[in-house]
């Protein structure tokens, strides 16, 4: 995804942020990292995951279960004093400790002498669900510099490592979730013609036709949940439907439209502009209000095959690659609009088909 924030000002927010937790940054940036990346959890719940972590961790800077995906998080921390360090290299030795964290938790004699009560709670609370049919570890190691390819590798199965771009833009998504001001036109590449409603009003108009796979990842880059309806809500993650999205789309994408019942898009009117060789939609003001989880789905499965495209060929155009592929998905989608709506919140018809 292009980067809408520069460095300095994304470290600088960052600070910021996280000062909701501690002054001392190093102490805050846990905090910070499951915030941001787990943002459905309340704040007690975010301060549950660090409590008293701050020190003898046995490397876990946080730690909890996520019942609803079945998922056991470990999360490791490492950030920078100052802007300047940004670009330091993560030690392999980070990622081994992390990796033997489980490991640690199941040796009763390892734990019975830990000094850190939290560490012997969480043993507890490990083993607990580790035994539960399904629940699996996800290791996660957050840092504020970058990874040797040849290091991800070798831990590509084992560890999830986000660093300092990664969590750039996994914090302009939180941003764009807390603000989601509706841009004030998009435009649609049109691959195939539109379908005319079999009804008509003199104060509606409908637009119905289909968007690729590759339209919709574009889209999602550019603006982030600012196309989303306001009163939508982020935090189902990787549920059963949407593991399903995923691997639809990246396993089976010319079935896509079969699997999936598209999106419905809000507008204050909308335009087909044709030129020689293409076709394309202009919309003014657009929500999309059915189908936020298709479109997420849609980049995470995007997200995936680029991550897996460039670890095994590096030197490719992987962005080209993996975007050809998405081209075949085709998604049924409507723009509806009000005439009456005159300004930019919108009417009350308008409302009622949102709601």
């Amino acid at each position: 995804m292009a980067s809408h924030l520069d460095d300095k000002t994304f470290f600088k927010e960052m600070t910021k942020e996280a000062q909701d937790y501690s002054s001392e940054f190093s102490e805050a940036f846990p905090y910070f990292c499951i915030k941001i990346y787990w943002d459905h959890l309340s704040h007690e719940e975010v301060e549950s995951a660090i409590d008293g972590l701050n020190s003898c961790d046995g490397s876990i800077d946080g730690f909890f279960v996520d019942h609803e995906n079945k998922e056991i998080n470990f999360i490791q921390c490492k950030s920078v004093q100052s802007f300047k360090n940004k670009s330091k290299k993560a030690k392999k030795e980070w990622l081994s400790y992390l990796n033997e964290a489980p490991r640690k938790l199941e040796d009763d004699i390892y734990i019975d002498n830990h000094p850190n009560r939290r560490i012997q709670e969480i043993a507890e609370e490990y083993k607990l669900y580790s035994q539960k049919e399904r629940y699996k570890n996800i290791l996660n190691l957050f840092h504020l510099g970058e990874c040797t390819d040849h290091t991800k590798r070798h831990y590509k199965d084992k560890i999830k490592y986000c660093g300092w771009d990664e969590i750039k833009e996994k914090y302009e998504e939180y941003k764009s979730k807390l603000d989601r001001t509706e841009p004030e036109a998009i435009e649609i590449k049109l691959n195939h013609g539109h379908i005319e409603p079999n009804f008509r009003d003199r104060d509606h108009q409908t637009f119905v036709s289909l968007i690729g796979g590759d339209e919709v990842v574009r889209l999602r880059e550019q603006f982030l949940y600012k196309l989303f309806d306001k009163n939508l809500r982020f935090g189902l993650g990787k549920n059963k439907i949407n593991k399903e999205i995923i691997n639809t789309a990246k396993e089976r994408p010319n079935n896509f439209y079969y699997f999936n019942n598209g999106l419905t898009i809000t507008s204050h009117g909308f335009k087909v502009k044709s030129k020689t060789d293409s076709k394309s939609l202009r919309i003014k003001y657009p929500q999309i209000i059915n189908g936020a989880q298709t479109v997420n789905s849609i980049y995470a499965a995007y997200s995936e095959k680029l991550n897996e495209s460039r670890r095994k060929n590096p030197q490719e155009n992987n962005e080209e690659i993996v975007k050809k592929h998405f081209e075949a998905i085709q998604i049924l989608f409507r723009v509806i609009y009000d005439k009456n709506c005159e300004h930019r919140e919108g009417s009350e018809w308008e409302k009622n088909v949102t709601h």
